[in-house]
């Protein structure tokens, strides 16, 4: 965005010398149109284009986020994740296992907050590192089936950690909690790192 100019942009009745396609009958000219919308809105097409370079970006950052989506926009779509939950939460305590019920909800929080968020942020960075085309179709494809693997690490440690507490002998709820504590600052952590 920092090379943005206006004059490069490409207009289709331009590039037909303003001749309709299907007859030689003239093109009115989009350039002229959307300059002079430009000047009307901006006072001038360099003032546009000074705007479109210095603050474009961060305005499209600052409303999408630097993962592509906003935080929040992740969190509604993972919302049947949420019921699925407590579908769960409320089997659990319709049998009246409510410390079960209850690691259930710390767990929904952990998954639908935290969880699922992170691994869209893993899927996200693990995509721009892997992006650049390979030489050869082969040492593409090792790289694509590495990277859809590398997507079962996040995913297997949250399932590991989330069941730990059968191994430690330490009561669910309270394990749930400390995961969901846990999960909550590494949230924390990831949304507010600066850009790179």
């Amino acid at each position: 965005m920092t090379e943005f100019s206006v004059r490069r942009a490409e207009c289709f009745c331009c590039s037909v010398d303003h001749k309709g396609p299907d007859s030689s009958e003239d093109l009115f000219c989009d350039r002229e149109l959307v300059e002079a919308c430009i000047i009307s809105w901006f006072g001038s097409v360099e003032t546009f284009e000074s705007e479109v370079q210095s603050k474009l970006f961060a305005s499209f950052e600052r409303q999408l986020g630097r993962y592509a989506f906003p935080y929040h926009w992740l969190i509604c779509s993972m919302s049947p994740a949420l019921w699925a939950h407590m579908d769960m939460m409320g089997a659990l305590a319709r049998i009246s296992d409510l410390n079960g019920a209850m690691a259930q909800g710390m767990y929904a929080l952990s998954f639908w907050l935290c969880s699922y968020p992170l691994f869209f942020v893993w899927c996200v960075k693990s995509a721009a590192v892997l992006r650049k085309k390979r030489r050869g179709y082969s040492s593409d494809a090792l790289v694509s089936v590495g990277g859809a693997l590398a997507g079962a690490v996040p995913a297997c440690s949250v399932w590991w950690i989330s069941h730990l507490h059968e191994s430690l002998g330490v009561h669910e709820t309270i394990s749930s909690a400390v995961l969901l504590v846990l999960l909550s600052i590494v949230t924390i952590l990831v949304w507010q790192a600066p850009c790179r």
